[in-house]
């Protein structure tokens, strides 16, 4: 599976005996999945298939889907349906009164949709008859958006490769100092000790410098923050749904790394530590883009 963006737009539109449906779907980022949907009144029947349709391959983000239809062929919102029965009755009566009183029968067919009761408007069941073509929109629309928030993830997750191969090599320069960090305070750990003995000082406050000095070290820090590196690779590789574990995995990476630039207490690392929490920023405010 490939990387997506939460951004993107498509359109999809099907037609059937001269009725058109067009779908729009717009996305952008959100943290979870979010569809508003307008539908219009005589397809609200269809509103739970279509919320299912964009979900099926929309994980998270933003998602606004308008639905339009045109009408203008043999479908109509409404049509008209006529009293046969009634139009008998109006007849006769119509004829008898003509015989009777020696008037012409000029009854017409215009005249009889002016009679009333004859001809009424009755709604059609526009949900089930056009719920084909609406899938059919729905369906078109959802690729073109999956596409397009496939090409932005590529790009992104391109970007965000080229981040994390300088943040190894930050980590890698952060290693190489690390013999200078301890040899300075090892040597400093050497005097203090010595102070210590040569003033008689309890040997409490000896262990407690020991002690001190282990915590100086940042390998520990500075192997986790290479974990995570190595498990962000992981998440690139995989694709799909992955920016909420990218989000999380970065909060991670932070702490690490400002633990290990709290504990070196090295100008050099310091520098550092700077500079990989600039790009780590970056590949966050990338990260915030994933589906």
């Amino acid at each position: 599976m490939s990387i997506h963006s939460m951004t993107g737009h498509g359109r999809g539109e099907a037609s059937f005996q001269g009725v058109k449906v067009v779908v729009e779907l717009h996305s952008v980022n959100h943290r979870q999945f979010d569809l508003r949907l307008d539908l219009p009144h005589f397809l609200s029947s269809l509103e739970t298939e279509a919320r299912r349709l964009v979900h099926d391959g929309v994980a998270r983000g933003s998602i606004s889907c308008r639905v339009h239809v045109e009408s203008g062929g043999e479908i109509a919102l409404q049509h008209l349906v006529m009293d046969n029965g009634l139009v008998r009755r109006y007849l006769r009566v119509a004829r008898e009164a003509a015989k009777k009183h020696g008037l012409e029968d000029d009854l017409g067919t215009s005249a009889l949709f002016n009679l009333p009761g004859v001809v009424k408007l009755l709604p059609i069941d526009a949900g089930r008859r056009l719920k084909g073509p609406l899938e059919h929109a729905l369906r078109g629309a959802r690729r073109e958006l999956i596409a397009m928030r496939a090409m932005e993830g590529r790009a992104l997750a391109e970007d965000i490769d080229r981040r994390l191969r300088l943040l190894v090599r930050l980590l890698e320069k952060i290693e190489r100092r690390l013999p200078f960090i301890r040899r300075r305070y090892k040597n400093k750990i050497r005097e203090l000790t010595a102070s210590c003995v040569d003033n008689n000082a309890d040997k409490k406050i000896i262990r407690e410098i020991v002690l001190a000095a282990e915590r100086f070290d940042v390998a520990e820090e500075l192997t986790r923050s290479e974990s995570h590196l190595k498990q962000f690779y992981g998440l690139l590789e995989k694709g799909g749904p992955v920016g909420r574990t990218m989000d999380f995995l970065i909060q991670e990476m932070v702490r690490e790394i400002n633990t290990l630039g709290s504990k070196a207490n090295d100008c050099a690392v310091s520098n550092l530590v700077i500079e990989y929490k600039s790009e780590l920023e970056c590949v966050r405010e990338q990260a915030q883009n994933i589906e």
